[in-house]
């Protein structure tokens, strides 16, 4: 998949959440209760009151009061905001990253809602202390990270710059015996029938329970060698191994983003799908024309997509991350 796209799709996604808050009247001021307590497996304040940090810059993390909201964030040096005051603005979530480490010292922060009336409603302010030994820990600026991204395939893992290397290793040197595992495992998959697109999870309790075990454990098996077959490929050079994993990948991305594995209607097949596949497609990827990257990666972007929206919107992963589904949805997010 191209990486910018996937950026281009993010931003895409951003820009229609501001536009409809724009569009929107706002939340009444007056309901808006700031400094709540956290929940039970919800991320509480930080840096806390009086902490000493341990990263420089720190995270800084609230209590969201409402979903949907615009937030600013203010770092000061003096207790009661007088004199040179940072402000962040137009913050979408309830934490925020700074992109320079702070100078060492003592700082204070609060956060605010910004309404569409142009008031902006204020928390308590919280301090904490950057010691000279904190760990310098910036948010990587996101332009210069994107920019960073190799044009050249493979990226995921292994560069194309280490590619050779590996492959004389498999050919003659220390992993040589992969060779022999490789083809023990995958030679007499070549060509199997795949398993179809699945049903929608049907029943209720212990039956719906059945029947999504059973479709992830049909499923499951064939994804995996679709990720064998690109690694093979990826090592090996053998073009049996990479016609494998395309085959694989055209088929399983020919299912239904929208149908019965949507994220939002089965999750388990979604993860798997993405996470095997889009190894196996970044690792076969001189093996697809031209036309058939243009059918796997408008799937791929679907299904990012959901992922996205699931985090941000559904599960709320800024604010309440403790959750097993969400945690892997944001590694296959990172990969894709």
């Amino acid at each position: 998949m191209d990486l910018h796209c996937v950026a281009a799709a993010v931003v895409v996604a951003a820009a229609s959440v501001h536009a409809a808050l724009a569009g929107a009247a706002g939340p009444d001021p007056d309901s808006i209760k700031l400094d709540q307590p956290a929940g039970q497996n919800q991320k509480t304040y930080a840096p806390a009151e009086g902490a000493v940090v341990a990263v420089n810059p720190p995270p800084f993390i609230w209590v969201p009061p409402a979903d949907g909201l615009r937030y600013v964030l203010d770092l000061c040096r003096n207790p009661e905001f007088r004199g040179r005051v940072r402000r962040i603005t137009d913050i979408h979530i309830s934490t925020h990253a700074l992109t320079e480490p702070l100078p060492p010292g003592r700082w204070y922060w609060r956060y605010g809602v910004h309404f569409e009336n142009r008031e902006v409603r204020l928390s308590k302010a919280r301090s904490f202390v950057v010691p000279e030994d904190a760990v310098p820990l910036p948010y990587p600026d996101t332009d210069k990270a994107l920019a960073a991204i190799p044009e050249a395939r493979p990226r995921l893992f292994i560069t194309s710059p280490e590619l050779a290397g590996y492959r004389e290793r498999v050919a003659g040197g220390d992993l040589a015996g992969l060779r022999e595992a490789f083809a023990k495992r995958l030679d007499g998959a070549i060509g199997e029938e795949l398993v179809a697109e699945p049903p929608y999870v049907a029943g209720e309790g212990a039956e719906r329970g059945k029947n999504y075990a059973n479709i992830i454990r049909t499923t499951r098996p064939d994804m995996d060698e679709m990720e064998t077959f690109g690694l093979a490929y990826l090592l090996t050079g053998d073009e049996r191994y990479g016609a494998e994993a395309k085959r694989r990948i055209l088929h399983f991305f020919a299912w239904d983003p929208e149908g019965p594995t949507k994220y939002t209607n089965n999750d388990e097949p979604a993860m798997w799908m993405m996470m095997r596949g889009i190894r196996a497609y970044d690792w076969a990827y001189d093996c697809f024309e031209d036309s058939e990257r243009a059918a796997v990666e408008a799937a791929m972007r679907v299904r990012a997509a959901q992922f996205y929206d699931h985090l941000k919107n559904r599960r709320r992963f800024h604010t309440n991350p403790y959750e097993s589904h969400a945690g892997r949805t944001l590694g296959f997010l990172g990969e894709a």
